[in-house]
């Protein structure tokens, strides 16, 4: 009973992520982060592994200083779908990424760390 209270303590006691903007997410690469920002446009890229979806936060490509990658498997479960994101503002939680083509990348790992506000 000792070990389960302590566990229950311990996950308790977990900090919850930082917040940022999605303007300054690339300055917290490797970092467990939380972004709220408007989505303005919506790519898919069918060609590549997992087919992912790439939602541009503020900026369309390639200026955006956020992109929300979303792969298929996970798009399929969403609500609203990611093509219904556009002009939306949503908060995201995972870990940004370096990435190539916008200053960085975002890739939540479940549909919950992902959230459209009103």
């Amino acid at each position: 009973m000792i070990v389960i209270m302590a566990v229950a303590f311990t996950a308790s006691t977990t900090p919850p992520p930082l917040k940022v903007s999605a303007e300054n997410a690339h300055r917290y690469i490797g970092r467990w982060v939380q972004v709220t920002g408007k989505m303005v446009r919506i790519h898919s890229a069918p060609y590549k592994p997992g087919v992912p979806v790439f939602l541009n936060m503020v900026k369309p490509y390639p200026n955006c200083p956020l992109e929300v990658v979303v792969f298929e498997s996970a798009a399929n479960h969403m609500h609203p779908t990611p093509t219904e994101l556009t002009g939306r503002t949503i908060t995201v939680e995972g870990r940004i990424q370096a990435a190539s083509g916008s200053a960085a990348q975002i890739v939540p790992d479940r549909a919950a760390a992902l959230t459209v506000l009103p």
